[in-house]
């Protein structure tokens, strides 16, 4: 990729903007959509005599965002809540017992997937698989589809039944 196709910012605007960098992208979702550049000085490695000699660290920025992830619970089981903004008002309750990373990178990956699912929320159980079982039970009031995991419903809900019902686990 050429600097051109790029628009040019600074550390600072990355930074408010709350920007991934492209290692963070492939990390969280397995793709690298560099929209930003950002250029910083430094003084090379060995040449402090010379101020006047500059480097330049390189830095692509995507153009996604980073969404704070509550976490609770404990054990090697995740029950995570999934958003995707191209579907407000929809959450994505699931389970996991793989690397979570992992598991949304192949919920993105797969044929119909339309934007991309982030992670908003996880819960760490030791009983994932009933833990979302009854999640899912307490909240079908709110599912979309019966045989799909998304529900209409607010994020402090969601996160309210998952605690409560997890207590029991």
């Amino acid at each position: 990729m050429k600097a051109n196709q790029f628009e040019h910012i600074s550390q600072k605007q990355a930074e408010e903007m709350d920007l991934l960098t492209e290692d963070e992208e492939f990390e969280l979702y397995g793709t690298k959509s560099c929209k930003y550049i950002a250029y910083t000085p430094y003084i090379p490695e060995g040449n402090f005599e010379n101020k006047n000699r500059l480097g330049w660290k390189v830095k692509y920025y995507s153009a996604k965002k980073r969404t704070p992830i509550q976490r609770d619970g404990q054990g090697n089981e995740i029950v995570y809540v999934l958003q995707n903004d191209l579907h407000p008002g929809l959450l994505k309750i699931g389970y996991t017992s793989r690397d979570i990373g992992d598991r949304i990178r192949e919920i993105n990956g797969a044929t119909g997937v339309i934007g991309e699912y982030k992670v908003i929320y996880e819960c760490k159980t030791h009983n994932g698989q009933q833990l979302e079982r009854a999640v899912h039970r307490e909240l079908s009031p709110y599912r979309v589809h019966s045989k799909k995991e998304h529900f209409n419903v607010s994020l402090n809900k969601a996160i309210k039944v998952i605690t409560e019902i997890n207590k029991q686990f």
